[in-house]
């Protein structure tokens, strides 16, 4: 009888199984069992950060024949050990970069090492040190596929292989794309942010045709006055009112800066209106991705546009508008009546089309004619994660699909076979989605939920509950009230029910969850318990009181006497974006018992980021640990004859020093989950030389040229000197915390 592997054994089984196969295809030579259990026993993943990790003039990236993007939905990168990507600088004298030495190479392979590091071309750097020595060239191809004008397709050329980031259908003689399908994905939501913006090209597919020229507010003047009559153009066109090249397949839809810049093509825009582009064509677009990543499923977007808009001319006729003629004075690049989305999941088979005028410039009648469907959307719950912005001018509105179908009939039908497939309502899904930016009051509430302190639960950082799921909001504190879209309620504590999307029911009353607030700030105490600490510390616990039931945030071991916490211990969540979430959890963190005198280059140094890098760690890990963060010992400086002396920062009233400067600030980071452990420790002082900090690391530093902690960079400019411990060296010199079951170290 074969025997039953428990779990651990089977992973470990799966991980020498997937070791062997990587070294047989990279055809790595055999090596001894032990060296196999070593390398096994090592082996690191690489992850990587979008906007950290990623370089802004950044490498076509492409991995498992696709472009590369993020695999975890938290939007970071993994890689397992020797894992590779493609990185590719397609375009002339474009070449691939590594640490800003040119490799005169347009084509290389990054094989992941651990943490950000990866193997290029026999060298190991950082992945964001891999760059082009220009942006890559994009491109879009005309293919052989009719459609209602002609196709083609925008990419990247790498290694021979045309890589598609969208397709497009396109009418060359009016120099007008009528669509253009992608995929949005549940981490589209994801984008490497801080590139420069670039300029649009025209590739060949616009022949002669300088399609900037048309775009300039000076040619649009111009234009419109030959359409609508003498000075009609000025009417129009203003700095705050004009035509812009409105992105059909969104920018923001794709990930990293090569993808991003592929969008820039005049095949991928249509001349737009700069208040609708701005208003609620970019409040669909940053909706949408919210709405595919809360549901979980890859869905097609169809973007277009559909007639032609009209304008008055001087003599109250109807004209239609064109940015330009061409060689025989026929008018080409069309100004569009309609901007659309037409999404379709491709799991569930729903679908959903919405629309926007392009004009703000008609009245209700005229909108009411041009809108062509039932508004499905009209105080439609179900479209709740959908706020149009009502002060751009512009009207917008959704329709069912076959409703949408009857007017914009060229697009190919999804499924012919059974278009009753359709009839469902893409959005549907009866849950609240919460951004903690976005959807957190600033004079936030204490929010209560299941009897705990409210977080995310979600990998992305969001908050979700189920409809009819509630949270308390709380206020507590003399004369502060929960407040309502800026009423008072005259109530300390509330409950607040889901509804769909970021609305809730409170009090009677439905409303968007940020417009829940406090009269004031919620106010936070530190409470001594009866727990003995460190001798002759003091457990206390700070947190907030709601109800008569007190909520602890973190709890320290704080000496009355000497007015010095000497730690405090805290525990890091899975998706927390700082160590705690919310408005109220953040202000309880700045009270004195959870602070000691830091010097300002470490505090800004070494120390931020050690708090940065841990909650990168954590979250990537994915299980949560306790965090006891402290100080030891007391910081020395020589005085005016050269003799050492404590630093304290005051006397008490019987001249006794008091607040001590600590020579050491340290993170003990305990995961719970597999009993690991590792100390972090920064020395507070960037004035010791390095004879002195060799006597004060008190331990062999784990970190240092270790693969394994790749991810932690300390800022090396701050002056001060950082370095890692193991646990049982740790509590050698750090004796009197609470002892804790340690099976390896943390990494």
């Amino acid at each position: 009888m074969p025997k039953t592997l428990k779990r651990g054994e089977r992973e470990l089984v799966l991980k020498v199984k997937s070791f062997c196969e990587r070294e047989k295809r990279n055809k790595e030579p055999i090596i001894p069992l032990e060296r196999v259990r070593l390398r096994v026993a090592t082996m690191t993943d690489c992850v990587l950060n979008i906007d950290e990790d990623l370089g802004k003039v950044g490498p076509v990236y492409i991995r498992d024949n696709a472009y590369m993007g993020p695999n975890k939905p938290d939007g970071s990168i993994t890689f397992d050990e020797r894992d590779s990507v493609t990185v590719a600088c397609p375009g002339t004298n474009r070449w691939v970069m590594l640490g800003g030495v040119n490799t005169n190479s347009k084509i290389l392979d990054a094989a992941c090492v651990s943490g950000d590091t990866f193997r290029v071309d026999g060298k190991v750097l950082p992945f964001k040190d891999i760059s082009c020595s220009s942006q890559p060239y994009y491109t879009a191809e005309e293919t052989r596929n009719m459609c209602h004008g002609h196709g083609a397709v925008a990419g990247y050329a790498v290694n021979e292989t045309f890589y598609n980031l969208y397709e497009a259908c396109f009418d060359k003689t009016l120099l007008h794309t009528h669509y253009v399908h992608h995929k949005l994905t549940p981490t589209s939501q994801f984008t490497q942010t801080g590139l420069k913006r670039p300029d649009f090209i025209e590739g060949d597919l616009f022949g002669k045709v300088k399609m900037n020229e048309m775009y300039k507010m000076t040619h649009q003047i111009t234009q419109l006055d030959a359409i609508l009559g003498p000075n009609m153009g000025k009417k129009y066109i203003s700095k705050q009112q004009f035509l812009t090249r409105g992105h059909l397949a969104a920018r923001a839809d794709y990930t990293t800066s090569a993808e991003t810049r592929a969008t820039f093509h005049y095949v991928n825009a249509a001349p737009q209106w700069m208040r609708g582009n701005a208003g609620d064509w970019g409040a669909l677009e940053e909706a949408l991705r919210r709405r595919v990543q809360s549901r979980g499923s890859d869905v097609l977007v169809t973007t277009g546009t559909h007639g032609v808009m009209t304008l008055p001319d001087s003599e109250g006729r109807m004209r239609e508008l064109y940015l330009s003629t061409d060689a025989n004075n026929k008018p080409i690049v069309p100004v569009p009546m309609y901007f659309y989305k037409l999404v379709y999941d491709t799991k569930d088979k729903t679908a959903a089309a919405f629309i926007s005028i392009n004009s703000s410039v008609y009245n209700t009648t005229t909108i009411s004619e041009l809108a062509f469907c039932p508004n499905t959307c009209n105080k439609n719950p179900q479209y709740s994660w959908l706020k149009w912005r009502p002060n751009d001018g512009t009207f917008s509105f959704c329709c069912d699909y076959h409703d949408f179908i009857k007017e914009i009939d060229y697009l190919p039908k999804r499924d012919p076979m059974n278009v009753l497939l359709f009839t469902g309502l893409f959005p549907y899904r009866e849950e609240c989605v919460l951004n903690i930016t976005r959807d957190l009051a600033k004079v936030g509430p204490v929010y209560i939920r299941d009897n705990d302190y409210m977080d995310p639960n979600k990998p992305d950082g969001s908050i979700t509950f189920d409809e009819a799921d509630s949270v308390t909001v709380a206020c507590p504190g003399t004369n502060r009230w929960v407040m309502l879209s800026g009423v008072n309620t005259n109530s300390e504590v509330l409950d607040a029910a889901c509804v769909s999307g970021d609305t809730f029911r409170v009090d009677g009353q439905v409303l968007p969850f940020k417009d829940i607030s406090c009269s004031s700030q919620p106010y936070y105490t530190a409470e001594e318990t009866r727990n003995k600490c460190h001798g002759h510390g003091t457990v206390y616990r700070v947190g907030y009181k709601v109800k008569q039931t007190f909520y602890e945030l973190y709890e320290a071991c704080f000496d009355k006497d000497l007015l010095h916490t000497h730690y405090f211990l805290t525990r890091g969540h899975l998706a927390a974006r700082a160590d705690y979430t919310t408005s109220a959890e953040t202000r309880a963190t700045f009270h004195y018992v959870n602070a000691a005198p830091q010097w300002m280059r470490g505090n800004a140094g070494d120390w931020g980021a050690l708090e940065e890098a841990l909650r990168r760690r954590v979250q990537s890990r994915g299980s949560d640990v306790l965090v006891t963060t402290g100080t030891h010992g007391v910081m020395t400086l020589p005085d005016s004859e050269g003799r050492m002396r404590e630093l304290y920062l005051s006397t008490d009233a019987n001249n006794n020093p008091i607040v001590p400067v600590p020579m050491y600030f340290y993170k003990l980071v305990y995961d719970t989950k597999d009993k690991k452990a590792a100390a972090f420790i920064s020395i507070n002082s960037s004035f010791y030389n390095a004879t002195t900090i060799n006597k004060l690391a008190f331990c062999p530093d784990t970190c240092d040229e270790n693969p394994q902690y790749s991810w932690l960079r300390w800022r090396s400019n701050d002056g001060t000197f950082s370095f890692c411990c193991d646990y049982q060296e740790f509590i050698k010199e750090i004796d009197y915390l609470p002892k804790r079951e340690v099976k390896g170290r943390f990494y």
